[in-house]
């Protein structure tokens, strides 16, 4: 008697094992295997979040385009957690840091509203331990404890507050009434010189040195709204306005380790009439703001603005940026185009015509007035053709003196070199 009751109980418990093992199996299946996203604990059948439609609507896709699927996932998901922070976001794949940073750093360079300088999101990156989710199925919560790995995606409190500000009415009125001041330029060179004119002249570059990921001064609507940035800031001012005004445009950036340094650097390549351009507009301030104080010393006036660092070539950043972060190898355009060198500056200096560089520069000066005299710009081919100009420029035999033998009634001459372009003011 004792021994069948025994029998019965074993057998109904192997029963319920079963049916418990089948259950668990099917229930893993139905909420775990059919999507890798979850969203405040709810798993998505929609793995790749394509019914979710950005806040931004001028971000680029650039570096997208080279991430494999799993990468893409995180891509999305990750787009998703900034522009909706009080929601809970995991998917169901361990990433490495190398991955969940590169995948971060692209989506921050394909868009103007997240910040590259903080690299600020947080992962569980090599947990193993089984998590716990819970969801609605008929009205029930179901316990389901998940056995594989899951990538949790929390943004810091003070990246949030920065999306929020970049996403502003305020931050995209200000930015609106830039393009809408823009004159009806034909090509997009015009357009992106407006743009690049206007961030030069009307943002102050923030030499205080905080770049902690709260300070607004690594952001978009610091650049607009307080009209005081870092590198970071005008980048994300230059990609959203270029972008508005139908020009694509994406951000790179080296980090101070690439160049053995405690300071790294953020710009932007553009698509300008079907070329790529570097536009560095942080450097292009602290440049302008040299130019203008020299200017003002030798009476050519305030206003005036450095183009040095923009459409420049690759050969060209190097000047003062001298590499990319190795995750853009392969990725990023090679910048080649010389051609705005025609509009930008008054004189270009060929090296193969240096014996006639007096006689063309003094042409230039008698048809630029500026100021109380006459002012040009001479681009060199490379900046070592600049250094000799400059070298040869002073002294009874030097270039400026033959300069000014060519302009009837002319005074002094005043020079201003930087990199490559000579800056020349005769009264």
């Amino acid at each position: 008697m004792l021994r069948s009751f025994f029998k019965t109980l074993l057998a109904i418990l192997t029963a319920l094992l079963v049916i418990g093992a089948v259950y668990f199996a099917y229930v893993n299946w139905s909420f775990g295997l059919g999507g890798d996203v979850a969203i405040n604990g709810e798993i998505l059948e929609d793995t790749r979040l394509t019914d979710y439609v950005s806040r931004n609507p001028y971000a680029m896709s650039y570096f997208k385009q080279y991430l494999n699927p799993d990468e893409v996932l995180l891509y999305d998901a990750f787009e998703y957690a900034y522009e909706n922070p009080n929601d809970t976001i995991e998917v169901k794949k361990q990433y490495t840091e190398d991955e969940f940073n590169k995948v971060l750093y692209f989506l921050k360079c394909d868009s103007p509203i997240f910040t590259v300088n903080t690299i600020g999101a947080q992962t569980m990156l090599d947990s193993t331990n089984p998590l716990e989710h819970y969801f609605m199925k008929y009205n029930l919560k179901i316990p389901v404890a998940k056995s594989y790995h899951w990538t949790k995606i929390v943004v810091p409190k003070t990246e949030r507050d920065n999306t929020d500000k970049n996403l502003s009415a305020e931050t995209m009125q200000a930015a609106k009434q830039i393009i809408d001041g823009m004159p009806k330029y034909k090509t997009q060179l015009e357009k992106a010189e407006y743009i690049y004119r206007c961030l030069v002249t009307h943002v102050t570059y923030d030499d205080s040195g905080n770049i902690d990921e709260g300070s607004p001064v690594c952001t978009l609507y610091g650049a607009l709204l307080n009209k005081r940035a870092q590198c970071d800031g005008f980048a994300a001012a230059n990609m959203l306005l270029l972008n508005m005004a139908g020009i694509e445009s994406f951000k790179v950036f080296y980090i101070g380790s690439d160049i053995n340094s405690d300071e790294g650097h953020t710009w932007n390549i553009a698509k300008l009439d079907g070329n790529y351009y570097n536009i560095d507009a942080s450097g292009g301030e602290n440049y302008t703001e040299e130019l203008a104080k020299w200017g003002k010393q030798v009476g050519a006036g305030g206003d005036l603005v450095s183009f040095e660092k923009f459409a420049i070539t690759t050969a060209e950043t190097k000047y003062d940026s001298p590499v990319l972060n190795k995750i853009f190898t392969g990725m990023v355009p090679d910048c080649t185009s010389v051609s705005p060198r025609q509009t930008l500056y008054s004189l270009l200096a060929a090296k193969k015509d240096s014996a006639n560089w007096a006689t063309e520069a003094a042409a230039a000066l008698k048809a630029n007035k500026k100021g109380n005299g006459r002012f040009i710009s001479v681009k060199f081919e490379s900046k070592d053709e600049c250094q000799k100009f400059y070298n040869h420029f002073g002294g009874d035999a030097g270039y400026g003196q033959s300069i000014l033998e060519k302009i009837p009634n002319s005074k002094d001459l005043s020079i201003y070199e930087s990199n490559d372009v000579v800056y020349l003011f005769q009264r």
